[in-house]
């Protein structure tokens, strides 16, 4: 794939919450929530996208998350709310810009339908294994709804030109969206959709040396499984279907928020402390600290083990 033929992305027609609902339709990811926790955020709230997203909260509460009747019954919800008219799908392909508001920073970047090929050419690189459970869910998600219900995180390094065009369209331009969920963050969206700047926005995009996948591996992963499935079925595939691009938000580099990636080990199997400090120092620099250690520059990390207050940098 030569640079003249290289196309990291596009517009797309969009499959989104009338202005109206916007508030009624915002939830969580898919993955930051388990089902009950999701049943408790939805209830009372019949166009959460939630009862697309983990549409097992509106099933017996001991069935099974990849049991096929939740699929069905994502699709069947799905159906609803655009019968309703509650998602509406945009006549015309756009961009959108997407700004993330706290009351401490904000970062703003760029959604639009990001290339397979681009990702399976390493042009979208990845940085993590995926579960084969955990993609399998999302490839029966994606084949059941015939859709992409989230977006996957992207970043790039900065580039003057895509960073000036998107702060010049939001300066002159109101978002279509402008919602705070529950934890007071605001989420902002301008939609792109005259052809000038939508042409230099994506003539941007394309010209970037590379992308990366800050979060979202599975769903990408997913997203190119269903595109060879459906590839393979299509005598007439062109390479131009909407399968065969995955649905992307991008950052620049520098606007992006890293938080805290904290995991629980639940057993020592048995070892001591000792035991596992010496295992550590196999391959790290163990120095004791007397309190939580928040990790200041790349390769380092902290590590308590609980019960006994050892803290390791």
């Amino acid at each position: 794939m030569d640079n003249k033929e290289k196309i990291l992305g596009k517009g797309f027609k969009a499959l989104r919450p009338e202005i109206e609902y916007a508030d009624d339709v915002i939830a969580p990811p898919y993955d930051v929530l388990n089902s009950e926790e999701a049943r408790t955020l939805a209830e009372g709230k019949p166009f959460s996208f939630l009862h697309i997203s983990k549409p097992e909260i509106d099933l017996p509460k001991d069935i099974s998350a990849d049991d096929p009747l939740v699929y069905r019954k994502g699709l069947e919800n799905l159906e609803s709310m655009i019968k309703k008219n509650i998602l509406v799908r945009d006549d015309k392909e756009s961009l959108f810009v997407y700004k993330i508001s706290t009351k401490d920073r904000s970062q703003t970047g760029i959604a639009f339908v990001a290339s397979i090929d681009a990702y399976e050419n390493n042009l979208i690189k990845k940085h993590e294994h995926t579960k084969p459970a955990k993609k399998l869910d999302r490839i029966n998600n994606i084949k059941a709804l015939n859709a992409q219900t989230g977006p996957v995180l992207l970043t790039y390094i900065d580039n003057t030109r895509l960073d000036n065009l998107v702060a010049e369209y939001i300066s002159g331009n109101e978002p279509i969206y402008s919602v705070v969920n529950k934890e007071k963050i605001e989420h902002s969206i301008w939609k792109i959709d005259d052809m000038n700047s939508m042409n230099d926005a994506i003539s941007a995009i394309n010209d970037l040396e590379s992308l990366y996948i800050a979060d979202g591996h599975h769903r990408s992963a997913a997203a190119s499984k269903v595109r060879e499935s459906k590839m393979n079925a299509n005598s007439q595939h062109t390479g131009k279907e909407d399968y065969n691009y995955f649905l992307a938000v991008a950052f620049p580099k520098s606007k992006m928020t890293i938080l805290d990636y904290n995991r629980l080990i639940k057993t020592s199997n048995g070892h001591s402390n000792n035991d596992l400090i010496a295992m550590i120092e196999k391959n790290f620099k163990c120095t004791l600290s007397d309190h939580p250690v928040k990790p200041t520059q790349e390769k380092s990390y902290g590590l308590i083990r609980l019960g006994n207050g050892t803290i390791l940098n």
